[in-house]
């Protein structure tokens, strides 16, 4: 029987307990190749480390998943918030590994063999800035939705459409979207007309990020309005999967379910909790 959460979805599925989500660790953001044999998410925790990195599964020949494993293609520090490509072929990500532009910067790794990558390549100065950017989110032709606190904006990171090959460099989402608080951890519905991210705030005593959704009208984004997705006051690593579902990950105050588990519900469940 799937474990479900019993707080504010209850139809929201812990995906792969045990397995990918662990009590023992945080795992945040899972990334579902289309084709549907590789998983990939962020976790931090695991195996004892203390920092974020990136971990997959994948079905082997027999049509079993293979055991959870760090990526090769993790550095020294934070790699994070993985996301594939419409076509499966690349693995979008944040890291602060050396090199970049500023302290997190996007980068890019090609599939390599059924479930390898090549070397990441950073994205370059037309998306990376200065500062931190988090959570891409990539898009045909190479475009991609990611947060940053470097392009200047609405308050701490905003929400950009960005293009490597475009010069002048992203554009703002604009005040239906970004506000004084952080936007981050943007996802994309397949029909490009709903988008949802976390939105919320960092701070001494706390920290608090909920759901946040904006719909496409007439070619504008309406403004944005709260979702009651996930357990308690902490949910991000929002993501569309290929199938159709919504997934996302929320800290829990269960032992039971864990400190901060990946789940995943219906189109059906996320419009209706909208």
């Amino acid at each position: 029987m799937p474990v479900q959460t019993s707080l504010l979805n209850e139809e929201a599925e812990i995906v792969a307990p045990g397995v990918i989500s662990t009590a023992e660790a945080e795992e945040v953001k899972l990334a579902e190749r289309p084709d549907g044999l590789q998983q990939v998410w962020g976790a931090v925790g695991r195996s004892g480390r203390g920092r974020l990195d990136l971990w997959e599964r994948h079905r082997a020949a027999d049509g079993q998943w293979s055991p959870p494993a760090r990526l090769a293609i993790n550095g020294s520090g934070e790699d994070f918030d993985p996301a594939f490509s419409p076509d499966g072929t690349r693995l979008y990500f944040h890291s602060d590994r050396p090199g970049g532009k500023g302290g997190t910067d996007i980068y890019v790794s090609k599939r390599l063999g059924a479930f390898g990558f090549n070397p990441p390549r950073n994205l370059g100065p037309s998306v990376n800035s200065a500062g931190d950017e988090w959570a891409p989110w990539p898009l045909a032709k190479g475009k991609l939705l990611f947060a940053s606190d470097g392009w200047g904006g609405a308050g701490k990171h905003d929400l950009f459409m960005g293009d490597p090959a475009n010069p002048e460099g992203p554009r703002n989402f604009g005040p239906a979207v970004n506000g004084p608080l952080s936007e981050f951890d943007p996802t994309l519905s397949t029909d490009g007309k709903t988008l949802l991210f976390s939105r919320g705030l960092y701070g001494p005593t706390g920290e608090d990020f909920a759901v946040w959704r904006s719909d496409i009208v007439g070619g504008e984004w309406r403004e944005a309005r709260p979702v009651a997705i996930g357990c308690g006051s902490y949910t991000i690593g929002l993501a569309f999967l290929p199938d159709g579902d919504f997934s996302f990950s929320s800290r829990c105050p269960s032992a039971e379910i864990g400190t901060m588990v990946i789940m995943r519900m219906s189109r059906d469940g996320l419009d209706s909790a909208s």
